[in-house]
């Protein structure tokens, strides 16, 4: 694995390729930061050769067939190593090049807008899907930070996650959910690679 300073990037696809363990902390958010518990799940992210969800990508073609240069992968999570249960299928595209992001880049006027668009355009973004209790949910994995960031938009929720890689084997996890139904919670860990 490419250090942050490397010159090459790292694949997320590829790198959350195994089984994992996740320890998470829960708090809530607001009061005294209450802990409400401790979570120990197992992850299991699997290469699929084919696309075989019954939703298509936003990004895929008008038949349910595999996409030239997107890669599948099939998401599932348990109590134990042996106890795994698929959840969804996630649609990862190609790494979006430096030129292509600058050249789809618009102008503009204010000198911190146009800015912030030339330091977008110079960072490679791999963008990934997937479908979640029957919404469409967008991740973005950042090479240069190592950083992906996971939303999940439902009509009464809203969940952000985001990964910071660490090393081969172990992620930092942040989890923040604003449910109207209850106090919003932020969770926080790591994830360990078992293989």
């Amino acid at each position: 694995m490419a250090s942050k300073e490397g010159s090459s990037s790292i694949d997320f696809f590829t790198y959350l390729i195994g089984k994992w363990k996740r320890n998470l902390e829960w708090r809530e958010f607001g009061g005294i930061y209450q802990h409400l518990s401790t979570s120990n799940t197992f992850l299991q992210f699997e290469e699929n050769t084919k696309y075989e969800s019954t939703y298509l990508s936003e990004s895929s073609s008008t038949t349910n067939t595999t996409t030239p240069n997107h890669r599948y992968a099939r998401f599932s999570f348990g109590n134990s190593p042996q106890d795994m249960k698929f959840a969804y299928e996630m649609i990862f595209q190609p790494l979006i090049s430096s030129s292509t992001t600058s050249s789809s880049s618009s102008t503009t006027t204010t000198t911190n807008h146009r800015l912030s668009q030339q330091t977008q355009a110079q960072q490679e973004i791999q963008h990934f899907q997937w479908k979640y209790l029957g919404n469409i949910c967008k991740g973005e994995f950042y090479p240069l930070n190592n950083v992906a960031i996971l939303k999940v938009v439902m009509p009464t929720s809203f969940i952000t996650t985001t990964y910071r890689i660490i090393d081969e084997s172990t992620m930092a996890v942040v989890i923040v959910e604003v449910d109207e139904k209850q106090q919003p919670t932020i969770q926080y860990g790591n994830m360990y690679r078992l293989n």
